[in-house]
């Protein structure tokens, strides 16, 4: 076994199935990472403070972002309501997260898939990721 460096961020063996585990929670939104604490809560077993960091860091990741898009579509719909600024907020909102700009996502798809993308590669690879903000918010709920 190697000795740790003072500053890795790599958490001492972790199992691979830990591993996919976190990866499929980022993927699934959370789910993946929900059904695993409850199942674990139900068998007795306790989850890995890395795992457990991911799951929570999914599944608040997934909460905010559909918060996120509710209040969005709350404002935009009542914004659209007033004349000139209306149609110049539904313009950015449509041109923000409906028109299909790299790759066929929009700039706020893109921008949450490079984020996926990240966090998936990160707790495939055993390494405990970092968002700001978001991070620090999960440090606290653990």
């Amino acid at each position: 076994m190697r000795p740790q460096s003072a500053y890795s961020n790599r958490a001492p063996e972790i199992a691979p199935g830990e591993k996919i585990i976190a990866a499929a929670s980022y993927l699934t939104t959370g789910i993946i990472g929900f059904l695993w604490v409850i199942i674990s809560h139900v068998t007795g077993s306790k989850i890995k403070s890395f795992l457990r960091y991911h799951i929570y860091q999914s599944i608040f990741l997934a909460v905010l972002y559909y918060v996120f898009n509710l209040i969005m579509n709350i404002l935009v719909g009542i914004v659209v309501k007033v004349p000139f600024v209306g149609s110049l907020v539904y313009s950015v909102y449509f041109y923000l997260f409906n028109f299909k700009m790299i790759m066929g996502y929009s700039i706020i798809d893109f921008v949450i898939f490079t984020a996926i993308l990240y966090l998936v590669l990160t707790s495939l690879s055993g390494k405990i990721s970092r968002l700001p903000w978001v991070s620090d918010v999960v440090k606290s709920m653990l």
